[in-house]
């Protein structure tokens, strides 16, 4: 990352960008603030080197609360006598109906960082949500602050240590909290705005953003009117420090894992929704999954899903874990009665109330009578985020004893930023979850990069859609990320899978088999998230330990064991290349580990290592 000075003025670019895309990070500072510019994004907002800010950024989100990208037509520091020291963005939004522009701009003084979001509608435009979102580290879960309403109330609050399932913050036009012996002062204006727990998403912090989820969506924004809000940050030395305690539910033990060695989940994968992209039975044997995941919802031609996910189990011994959403009870009979029969071999069945996306009492008990006895795990839940399991538990049947909820980074933002910092709220969920289920089984996923249904939406013909070529995630709009065949990818699904596992979780599903969301290609290679999964699938039984070395923040390095076979895992989500020796291994050579890349050694044939499969 270039480091600017504070001086420097005139670069501009006015190309036509997309302020989502992986785009070149630039680092800045100036009268102590520093932070990194990357599109519309203003990152790790900082005073002194602490950061209060992850993100600050601009939000648009359409009336089924998918984000709308915006397309950059300039960002320049300012020059002009009025606006000295501005960093300005200035974005283009296009609507199905119409077009918007929106205006970032980012000044510095001695003793404060301020923001401005000026949003104007082209024409009218439908909207769920305009303007500036900010999100605090996850870190400071517990810390005590103190707050201001747009009415004139003052109070004291604290950030929730276990998730919390809603607005922690209403109606907030000042925030004052401390971190790392700065005293922060946030304050808000234009609209008013509110908290909410982004850990309910797997986000790593808490995001304060405006208009109140209370009001009525989705809502018209005018023609020529204008949206405009500001944020003011100050910050100052705390007089008396309190240490903050560090964050999360899992805190009291997230300082001492190295060392301690955790069993790997049992790994599964989901079925192909693209019917085309069906991937042959031996290829997907190479990954020996526990299981192949489907997913079927009332309406769909099950009969079809059913010949396709048997398909790319013909011949093994892979069972079937099914998940059926529905809302007609007489439905759901019918199609348990049509899994069962299918002529698999069926682990597990769960279901969902298709309207709300989990499991209630009506719908388990059809589920249980409809099962009759047989030998097959029943499992409830949400077919949705954490959000949905957080705030709908108490709806959940008390007699089940397997719970699920999926995992999809990209819920918000996608740039890798965010995504790979998704992965430090891990823990923090899976505790939160046992804080509610205590020791039931825990089969988590599907883990994909982008939602496979949408549980906000507004419109009800993106949610559970099926075609004559797919069904389903393939149905989903913008359900395809393109790093799907990335190392970055295979270097992420390794550290997830490492957070799972030391979280005590009991099975895991990843990604489909086949496809644009696969990790098998139409010649049968595997992808290196594949790879990955197959490691850990062949290492069912054994255990997963941290070790302890001096590495950068981004790298990981653990060792895989039976007692007796042993494998090397160094992981670089970073963005700089890493080496390692570990002779205390058996690895006496230097292991070489490229940037958002993996290196997978096994150590049993050989003193000095073998790379038996890597990135």
């Amino acid at each position: 990352m270039a480091r600017l000075p504070a001086s420097f003025r005139g670069w501009e670019r006015n190309s036509l960008m997309s302020a989502r895309s992986e785009r070149e990070a630039v680092y800045l500072a100036e009268n102590g603030w520093s932070w990194i510019l990357e599109g519309d994004s203003i990152s790790q907002v900082s005073w002194h080197g602490v950061v209060i800010f992850e993100s600050v950024r601009p939000m648009v989100r359409d009336r089924d609360w998918n984000t709308i990208a915006p397309i950059l037509y300039s960002e320049r520091p300012h020059s002009d006598a009025n606006e000295q020291g501005d960093w300005i963005v200035g974005e283009e939004y296009r609507f199905s109906g119409g077009t918007a522009t929106g205006r970032l701009s980012l000044s510095v003084t001695q003793e404060s960082l301020n923001v401005k979001y000026v949003f104007r509608a082209g024409n009218d435009v439908l909207v769920n949500r305009v303007g500036i979102t900010a999100t605090i580290p996850s870190e400071l879960a517990g810390s005590d602050l103190e707050y201001a309403t747009t009415r004139g109330r003052v109070g004291r609050s604290r950030l929730p240590i276990t998730i919390s399932p809603y607005q922690p913050i209403l109606d907030i036009s000042q925030l004052d909290l401390a971190r790392s012996g700065v005293k922060f002062g946030i304050s808000f204006f234009g609209d008013e705005f509110e908290m909410e727990d982004q850990r309910n998403w797997c986000d790593s912090s808490f995001k304060i953003y405006s208009r109140p989820l209370s009001l009525p969506f989705p809502y018209v924004i005018r023609g020529g009117d204008e949206v405009v809000q500001e944020l003011r940050l100050s910050a100052r030395d705390d007089e008396n420090p309190v240490e903050n305690p560090v964050g999360g539910v899992g805190a009291d033990w997230k300082l001492s894992e190295e060392g301690r060695p955790f069993a790997i989940p049992r790994i599964s994968v989901g079925a192909t929704t693209s019917f085309s992209n069906a991937v042959n039975a031996l290829d997907l044997e190479k990954v020996s999954p526990a299981s192949l995941l489907v997913e079927a919802s009332e309406g769909f031609d099950l009969g079809k899903i059913l010949r396709s996910a048997m398909s790319e189990i013909s011949g093994t011994s892979i069972p079937l874990d099914v998940r059926l959403s529905i809302d007609s009870l007489e439905g759901l009979r019918d199609m348990v009665d049509r899994v069962l029969s299918c002529g698999a071999d069926i682990r597990s069945i769960s279901v969902f109330r298709k309207s709300v996306h989990y499991t209630d009492v009506e719908v388990w008990n059809c589920l249980v009578d409809s099962i009759g006895g047989r030998n097959v795990q029943l499992g409830s839940g949400t077919r949705g985020h954490f959000a949905e399991f957080n705030r709908n538990y108490q709806e959940f049947p008390e007699s089940s004893n397997e719970y699920c909820f999926s995992i999809t980074p990209e819920m918000h933002v996608n740039d890798k930023r965010h995504i790979n910092e998704c992965l430090n709220s891990i823990r923090d969920v899976v505790d939160s979850v046992r804080l509610l289920v205590g020791r039931s089984k825990l089969f988590i996923g599907p883990v994909t990069l982008k939602p496979r249904v949408n549980t906000v939406a507004t419109d009800i013909v993106v949610v559970d859609r099926m075609t004559e070529s797919g069904y389903g995630a393939d149905c989903v709009p913008g359900s395809v990320d393109e790093r799907q065949f990335s190392d970055w990818l295979g270097a992420w699904t390794a550290w997830m899978l490492i957070e799972l596992a030391l979280s005590g979780v009991d099975q895991v599903s990843m990604f489909e088999a086949g496809g644009a969301r696969g990790i098998i290609s139409e010649s049968g290679a595997l992808s290196p998230a594949g790879i990955i999964l197959r490691a850990f699938s062949a290492s069912r039984g054994m255990w997963i330990e941290l070790i302890d070395v001096d590495v950068p923040q981004w790298v990981r390095v653990a060792l895989i064991s039976d007692g007796t076979r042993r494998r090397c895992l160094v992981i670089n989500l970073g963005v700089e290349d890493f080496s390692i020796c570990l002779p205390q291994f058996g690895v006496n050579e230097e292991v070489f580990c490229r940037a958002e890349s993996f290196q997978l050694i096994d150590m049993s044939d050989s003193v000095d290592g073998m790379v038996v499969s890597s990135s």
